[in-house]
């Protein structure tokens, strides 16, 4: 199985500020082309956090049509940049039904590697954090299936 990850995208929506420096979107366009014309395309591309720069829900448009072009999954989870209440709605389309109510965390079970997403964001913080419920989420969803290979993965 083919996983490849793009992370710290930091999607603005607007001119100036960052993309005076460097454009963050000039740059996903790129890996998205990049990532498709692969041969060997990957069977899933893993967007670890911080997707947009400030978590609007124009920025979240922005980044959906960024990554429209490409032909495989995408598994997104929230980074510290992002809000993970407006990610949840606009990206939807990409994740699990099934998500806790406090936190983007999910496994996906359809693929040969199970893949474990884990939230880590905290709306008041920049740093990670895994507080004590996240941690029993983790448990469980790791002792569901303890002989299957599996991924975890997260932005912090």
């Amino acid at each position: 199985m083919r996983i490849a990850q793009i992370t710290d995208l930091h999607v603005p929506a607007r001119e100036g500020g960052l993309r005076l420096l460097a454009d963050p979107n000039a740059r996903l366009e790129r890996a998205v082309a990049a990532l498709d014309a692969l041969v060997a395309r990957p069977d899933v591309v893993l967007a670890t956090g911080d997707l947009t720069d400030h978590g609007t829900v124009e920025q979240y448009a922005l980044l959906r049509r960024l990554l429209e072009p490409l032909r495989v999954r995408v598994l997104p989870i929230p980074g510290n940049h992002d809000d993970s209440r407006v990610l949840r709605v606009a990206l939807a389309g990409l994740l699990p039904d099934d998500l806790p109510d406090d936190h983007v965390s999910y496994a996906v079970e359809d693929l040969p590697v199970r893949l474990v997403g884990l939230d880590t964001t905290h709306p008041a913080r920049h740093d990670g954090v895994l507080p004590p419920d996240r941690i029993a989420w983790l448990d469980r969803t790791l002792a569901a299936a303890p002989g299957r290979p599996t991924l975890l993965f997260m932005h912090h």
